[in-house]
């Protein structure tokens, strides 16, 4: 009746008092007769054959690596370098032109100030107006009366 209360105890997890948990201990002791059979079965570890066997089954069904990323970096390189050699052979060569063969003629013969002169005499003439202060914001519908 008593290994029933302490059986019921443990399986509820119900604190024991210090006299239970002696009774337990030594209930515990007497069943030592178990442990020289246990000690003495055998111990199923598996030789090395079967070890060495096992290993050279799961390298064949193992999956083998990919050299996908070497030759993806040698390939990239063979066509950089592909590309550089095609663009320096293939490159038109500017003809070299003799600077002090132009004739300057054709300048000599505008007459009035270039389209690069006015507009900057006409940024310059902003920049003075807007400096002093008096400064011409168009109205809609209106020219500046001193027109390029």
């Amino acid at each position: 009746m008593k290994d029933q209360e302490l059986i019921l105890k443990i399986v509820r997890e119900t604190p024991m008092t210090a006299s239970e948990s002696l009774e337990l201990d030594e209930l515990l002791e007497a069943q030592v007769t178990s442990a020289p059979l246990v000690g003495a079965l055998h111990d199923p570890e598996p030789s090395l054959s079967w070890r060495s066997a096992l290993n050279e089954e799961l390298l064949k069904c193992s999956v083998k690596p990919k050299r996908r990323s070497v030759t993806f970096w040698v390939s990239g390189f063979a066509a950089t370098a592909v590309a550089v050699l095609a663009l320096f052979v293939f490159m038109p060569h500017a003809p070299k032109v003799d600077r002090t063969a132009i004739s300057t003629a054709p300048l000599a013969k505008q007459t009035g100030p270039s389209l690069e002169e006015s507009l900057v005499s006409a940024h310059h003439e902003a920049d003075l107006e807007t400096g002093m202060g008096v400064s011409w914001t168009p109205e809609p519908n209106s020219s500046r009366p001193d027109s390029l």
